[in-house]
C-alpha cells in the first residue's frame, strides 16, 4: 500500500490560500515518510523540475493542468513541461494529473471556470 501526501496551495472557488515555490522545502518535504508525493506544478514559477531530484525513491504526481483559470493550456506546453521534469526523475516514477485532483467538499472547491472548459481539461 502506497501512502502519499499532497501539497494543496488551496482552491476555494478558484482562489489559492498562499503563493510559494518549492525551493526551501524540499529537503523537508522529501525526507517525511511517504511513498509519493502529489504536487502542483501548473505555473511556470513553480516548474523547477530539478528539485525533484532530492526525492528518496518516492513517485511524483505532477500538478501539470491549471484548473483555477479559465484558459486552457497550451498541449505544447504541458509537453514541455513534462520533458523536463523527465529530465531529473525516471518516467516510471511520474503521474500526470490536474493541480486540484482530490476529495473535498463540492460545496466549498466550485472552481469559478466555465464548467465546459473544466470538462475539456479532462477530457483533452
Amino acid at each position: 500500500m502506497d501512502i502519499t501526501l499532497h501539497f494543496c496551495q488551496g482552491n476555494l472557488r478558484s482562489k489559492k490560500f498562499y503563493d510559494a515555490k518549492y525551493d526551501g522545502l524540499v529537503d523537508t518535504i522529501f525526507q517525511l515518510p511517504f511513498s509519493g508525493f502529489f504536487m502542483e506544478f501548473d505555473d511556470e514559477k513553480y516548474c523547477n523540475f530539478a528539485l525533484l531530484e532530492k526525492r528518496q525513491g518516492q513517485k511524483i504526481v505532477l500538478g501539470l493542468v491549471n484548473t483555477q483559470s479559465d484558459e486552457l493550456e497550451d498541449k505544447e506546453v504541458l509537453l514541455k513541461r513534462l520533458e523536463e521534469a523527465n529530465k531529473h526523475v525516471d518516467p516510471k516514477q511520474i503521474c500526470i494529473a490536474t493541480q486540484y485532483v482530490f476529495a473535498s467538499p463540492i460545496r466549498f472547491c466550485l472552481n469559478r471556470s466555465r464548467q465546459f472548459d473544466q470538462r475539456r481539461r479532462t477530457v483533452a
